[in-house]
């Protein structure tokens, strides 16, 4: 009985020890690693650190990611230490547990101290998932090549560029990516671009290009011991106009006279005098015309005095004047108070000008402040630009001897006889005479003349051709003869 019982509770029993043995083994594993990590943790604060060392499981990301920094102390041999780490961030918010929140995107400097003991770490943050879509440029200059350029911001506002952006100005489609660009004219142009879902506006400003020349005003005109305050206008290269200070600081100077500092000019001697203005390697050039202060004398005069002047050419009247104070100069009154018997007279760049009209002896006449001066000229003829035969008596009669001459024309209908050839095509050559510049024809009968002439113009290499064709009409009657006289009846 005993046996049995033993026997079948054997199994149990068996199981019971095993059970039994491996708890208690469970629970001696515990103790073991416990102990050691005393040990060792005994050994950590037993020891002083000697540097800090940070590591980090990225050296790069974007400003949407977190990251954590891990900082370790190591003693003189280089076993780990305990101790506490205090974490600082360039940019960004890093906790106490080096739990790193990036905020601006570029290089951030991650440090860990402790006491002493400090580490650096530079990561670099980029721009997240963009959320926004900016147009890049805001100005551009005239006539030069522009790039239209468009960033992408993300949620902190950081920026990348853009790619496949869809362009247009003022409406009209420019392009896809980064287009170029060359504007033409100044002013504002609405630039609008699109990616997908995002659209940006933007006025974008033309402006004159890079400073290139100073240009006076034009015709200056200054009395001797007047002053005046030089103006000055800026262009770029393609003639765009800017304000004039971006050229910078500006300096004058005069062939005669006094110039300031400030442009204002003070004449003296009355003549035509170089003006200039320069800021860095940017110039202008001009002249002023200064005159006498007023014309206790006065005398007009032709600036090119000629013994003749041709009709149709311009030619410019000034005034020699001397004033009160003794200087003596050219000077241009008003164009009214000219007076002219040939030709014309305009004003033209402040400046007047006579353009003579009918050949022959002529008076032109000024009153300069009251002074009136007057000049005799002799006009001759201009450029042939025409050639005509003329009769005279207009009408070819029979019996009469009429005068075919050969004129030339010039542009302001002056005629002179030329000697050109005459050829008689038509009528009887036994009344018609050549001469020099000139032809008689004496008809007899009524008959159809023609005549042509040719003319070389050695002064220009042309040559004119004219032709005339007339018939004769019947002379004056100098009897009556009826019919039967003579007759006895």
């Amino acid at each position: 009985m005993n046996d049995w019982v033993l026997n079948r509770f054997r199994p149990l029993m068996t199981l019971v020890l095993v059970a039994l043995f491996c708890t208690q083994a469970w629970q001696a594993l515990p103790s073991q690693v416990v102990l050691e990590e005393e040990q060792h943790s005994a050994m950590r604060s037993s020891s002083t650190a000697t540097r800090i060392s940070i590591t980090s499981p990225a050296y790069t990301l974007t400003a949407d990611e977190v990251t954590m920094f891990e900082a370790t102390l190591y003693d003189a041999v280089n076993n780990i230490v305990s101790g506490q780490v205090e974490w600082t961030s360039s940019n960004g918010t890093i906790t106490s547990d080096g739990t790193f929140y990036p905020w601006s995107a570029g290089t951030v400097s991650i440090e860990a101290s402790s006491g002493a003991l400090v580490d650096v770490f530079n990561i670099t943050v980029q721009a997240g998932v963009g959320q926004t879509l900016e147009i890049v440029t805001s100005q551009v200059q005239a006539r030069s090549n522009a790039i239209l350029e468009a960033n992408l911001l993300d949620a902190r506002g950081n920026a990348k560029s853009a790619n496949d952006v869809v362009w247009t100005l003022d409406g009209v489609y420019a392009g896809v990516g980064t287009p170029q660009w060359i504007p033409t004219e100044l002013g504002d142009v609405h630039v609008r671009a699109r990616l997908n879902q995002m659209e940006d506006n933007k006025m974008v400003e033309v402006i004159a290009g890079d400073p290139y020349e100073f240009q006076f005003e034009d015709n200056l005109v200054l009395r001797s011991g007047e002053s005046v305050y030089l103006e000055v206008k800026l262009f770029d290269q393609y003639g765009f106009e800017m304000n004039h200070t971006d050229a910078g600081y500006k300096t004058w100077t005069a062939e005669n006279g006094t110039m300031s500092p400030v442009g204002r000019f003070t004449a003296t001697y009355p003549g035509v005098w170089n003006l200039t203005v320069s800021a860095g390697n940017v110039t202008g050039f001009t002249t002023i015309r200064v005159v006498p202060a007023d014309a206790s004398l006065s005398q007009l005069t032709v600036v090119e005095a000629l013994d003749s002047y041709v009709a149709g050419e311009s030619y410019e009247l000034v005034t020699t004047r001397t004033d009160s104070n003794g200087y003596t100069g050219s000077f241009t009154p008003p164009l009214g108070n000219f007076t002219t018997s040939s030709g014309g007279l305009a004003f033209v760049d402040g400046r007047v000008h006579w353009t003579p009209g009918a050949m022959g002896a002529h008076q032109i006449n000024v009153i300069d402040e009251g002074v009136a001066s007057s000049l005799e000229v002799n006009v001759v003829h201009g450029i042939a630009v025409d050639t005509k035969l003329e009769l005279n008596p207009s009408t070819l009669r029979a019996g009469q001897q009429s005068t075919l001459s050969f004129w030339a024309i010039d542009a302001v209908g002056n005629k002179w006889l030329v000697n050109g050839t005459m050829e008689l095509l038509g009528g009887n050559s036994t009344h018609f005479t050549a001469y020099e510049g000139y032809a008689t024809i004496a008809p007899r009968a009524l008959d159809l003349w023609r005549v042509e002439a040719s003319w070389y113009d050695a002064s220009t290499n042309v040559r004119f051709e004219s032709s005339f064709q007339k018939n004769t009409v019947a002379g004056d009657l100098p009897f009556i003869e009826l019919n039967g006289a003579q007759e006895i009846l």
